[in-house]
């Protein structure tokens, strides 16, 4: 699946319409819609925006959209390449405890 189908689908499915994904993102509805039709090609910022507002992770995104990650034993995901990425709860001790 495409990426811009996906959000168009979730968004569809969520019942949300393109200005109250405009309101809950931050982004303009007719950028939204542009995405959505696959004319414009959003940057990372702007993609994690969208996800956020539809309440998707960016785990399940980029597993739908063909990208396969590997969860090892501490729990953290790494890209089919071999790049570590941490999960939401992968703090480092110092800032963890003040």
């Amino acid at each position: 699946m495409i990426g811009y189908e996906f959000i168009k689908r979730k968004r569809l499915e969520s019942k949300i319409s393109l200005r109250s994904l405009a309101d809950l993102s931050g982004l303009n509805h007719t950028y939204i819609k542009k995405i959505e039709d696959g004319v414009s090609q959003p940057s990372f910022e702007m993609m994690l925006k969208l996800l956020d507002s539809l309440g998707i992770s960016v785990f399940t995104f980029l597993e739908v959209i063909g990208h396969k990650t590997i969860h090892n034993d501490t729990g953290n995901a790494t890209s089919e390449r071999g790049l570590r990425t941490p999960n939401r709860f992968d703090i480092p001790v110092s800032l963890a405890h003040p």
